[in-house]
């Protein structure tokens, strides 16, 4: 039987990797839609892959040292944390009864997106799977805290 362990991630921590995408969005409409990926083999049967995808439009780009090509007022697309890795999880459990025990990595904060219209959230690309994901399980913030977290990328006192 597996289990889900979450470790508590700062703030700090997020914002190290140079991979990491900070942005000031607002929520689209719809703001989230789900997709499958269909698995399928000769030898077994597999449920779909369901997934949840967020929708924003950006309104300011905070930080992003990436190749990955962003502009202000552009529609994104962001999958869960992890993305690829619980695709292949699924992959394993239902093909192969592979059941593995989880560290999650969550960032908790009192910030909550069903009670907004706006946010700082915290991605970064996936390029095996070329989709943009949070960092981390939660990996969103309040945008009243934009100019300590301008502070923290400036100075780089991470």
């Amino acid at each position: 039987m597996s289990e889900t362990f979450h470790r508590k991630t700062p703030l700090t921590e997020i914002l190290r990797p140079t991979s990491t995408m900070v942005l000031l969005v607002t929520k689209s409409d719809p703001f989230w839609t789900t997709k499958t990926i269909s698995i399928s083999t000769e030898d077994k049967t597999c449920p779909d892959f369901l997934y949840t995808i967020h929708h924003y439009q950006i309104k300011q780009i905070l930080h992003n040292q990436n190749a990955w090509d962003l502009e202000e007022n552009q529609t994104i697309q962001v999958c869960s944390a992890n993305f690829e890795s619980k695709l292949q999880n699924h992959k394993q459990y239902y093909l192969q009864g592979l059941s593995k025990s989880k560290n999650v990595q969550i960032y908790e904060n009192e910030y909550h997106l069903e009670n907004t219209t706006e946010a700082i959230i915290f991605i970064r690309p996936n390029w095996s799977a070329n989709v943009l994901e949070y960092c981390v399980t939660g990996a969103f913030h309040d945008p009243k805290d934009l100019n300590p977290i301008q502070k923290i990328l400036e100075t780089k006192q991470l």
